[in-house]
């Protein structure tokens, strides 16, 4: 049998790669463990717009609970009277409109989102279409040439149909 000799320098270089692998390895398990942990980013810390937005959407949430109370407890339309319901604004910007309607389930109404502001009137509409349990609001896009000026604007949204009609509560929307 043959004997294999070793030099010093293949011994000191087979050492290096023995540490440094196992460095790595060290290296590899504590990010694994670190991966555990969650990790603070700019996505995943609320910034204050949203906190701003989940307080609005459980806002929205506890309003469309009591209108569904009220319009359980109405009694049915007279026959040429149109049923009263209640329009959510669920997203509001200047690019932006968008909203469902609560105590409905029908195709076709018409959706009508009014801003206003100092006299000033912007107006859009889009169709209304069943989604589930409710009827939503096609979105209604908006650009900043709809605006006749910058500033702070009122927005409402009404939904009116053959059998049914309602507002939405106003709600502002900033104007750059």
């Amino acid at each position: 049998m043959k004997r294999i000799h070793f030099t010093r320098k293949t011994l000191l270089l087979a050492l290096l790669i023995t540490v440094v692998l196992a460095g790595g390895g060290v290296l590899a398990y504590n990010r694994v463990q670190d991966d555990d942990q969650p990790v603070k980013t700019p996505e995943t810390t609320p910034s204050v717009s949203q906190a701003e937005r989940d307080a609005a959407e459980r806002q929205e949430t506890e309003q469309r609970k009591e209108q569904t109370a009220k319009n359980e407890q109405q009694p049915a339309p007279q026959p040429g009277q149109k049923k009263q319901v209640s329009v959510v604004i669920t997203n509001a910007s200047a690019q932006a409109v968008n909203a469902y309607v609560s105590g409905v389930f029908e195709e076709g109404g018409v959706c009508t989102a009014t801003f206003t502001k100092d006299g000033q009137t912007v107006t859009k509409t889009s169709q209304g279409f069943q989604n589930v349990s409710t009827t939503n609001c096609a979105p209604v896009n908006l650009t900043r040439s709809d605006f006749p000026s910058a500033g702070t604007w009122s927005l409402t949204v009404r939904y009116s149909s053959a059998t049914a009609e309602g507002n939405s509560a106003a709600r502002n929307v900033e104007v750059q």
